[in-house]
């Protein structure tokens, strides 16, 4: 759940190594917006704020609008020096693609028989064929490189999946 004040952090996992990011929710207006700080551990102690507005355009779909406050044009300019705007539309496509499946895969049963077992749970399956349609599939969703199959979920290592 997200609320004021609680913190966030992801990592991801690339061709070049690993890429930290952190921050703390600083407003959540549900669902139109989210300001939060950010963090990246290429440039630890330059923190940015985000503003993110997200706008219901109907049938499944949400515009979202984000704008960055650096506290000096260096810091600016040495996250736009990064590679960062490449780095977030690869993230959007990635998350375009697993939406998607998403939405094909909401309408099929939560359980099927697989080999005398329950079948994987939806996420692992959205995980391993984030890459279909000719794209590879990013390796900061599944963490594993290009066809190899995933045998848990995050949500199964928690002890959260229902499948």
């Amino acid at each position: 759940m997200l609320k004021r004040g609680g913190n966030w952090r992801f990592v991801e996992n690339g061709p070049d190594g690993e890429a930290g990011f952190e921050g703390r929710f600083r407003e959540i207006v549900p669902p139109s917006r989210v300001v939060e700080t950010f963090e990246w551990d290429g440039m630890p102690g330059y923190v940015a704020v985000q503003d993110a507005t997200l706008e219901d355009l109907g049938e499944g779909r949400t515009r979202v609008v984000t704008t960055s406050l650096f506290h000096t044009t260096f810091e600016r300019d040495g996250v736009l020096k990064s590679g960062m705007e490449g780095g977030m539309n690869q993230s959007y496509a990635v998350l375009d693609r697993v939406l998607a499946e998403l939405r094909r895969t909401r309408a099929k049963p939560a359980r099927r028989a697989f080999m005398g077992r329950a079948a994987p749970c939806e996420s692992s399956r959205v995980a391993r064929r984030a890459g279909a349609g000719g794209e590879p599939p990013s390796p900061g969703l599944s963490g594993a490189p290009s066809g190899a199959p995933r045998t848990t979920c995050a949500r199964r290592r928690l002890g959260r999946c229902r499948a």
